[in-house]
């Protein structure tokens, strides 16, 4: 008896590849929004620290840019879970050998990205 999983259907490999793109769409939508909330907040910290300009006018946009790069990442952190989890149901139904998903691997890079982004915001350490 072998203990080799089979190969997938053709089936488990359509939902496999559904599901890569699903994640992958996440990942594209969650980097813009931590790469915008990033712009925005460092754009306007530097009109404050070059020109003098108000503190109180940086808490608007600095919020902002939190907020948005707060909200990419969390985003992409229950996107990669629930792909996770889709996963790991079609391997139990199936049985089958699924290869390694770069999906994942990009979103949990990305997602460790952002929560670095989010902490140098916050927290104003780092080199950024």
């Amino acid at each position: 008896m072998s203990s080799a999983k089979p190969e997938p259907s053709k089936t488990a490999t359509s939902d496999f590849l559904l599901y890569e793109r699903m994640l992958i769409s996440w990942v594209r939508t969650s980097l813009s929004l931590i790469s915008f909330g990033f712009t925005i907040y460092k754009f306007f910290q530097y009109l404050v620290d070059s020109k003098g300009a108000q503190a109180e006018l940086q808490r608007g946009p600095r919020n902002l840019g939190i907020s948005l790069v707060a909200v990419g990442t969390l985003v992409l952190l229950a996107a990669t879970f629930q792909y996770w989890k889709m996963q790991r149901r079609l391997r139990r139904e199936t049985g089958a050998k699924l290869p390694l998903s770069l999906g994942l691997v990009t979103a949990l890079s990305v997602s460790a990205i952002g929560l670095v982004a989010l902490a140098e915001l916050i927290f104003r350490f780092g080199p950024f």
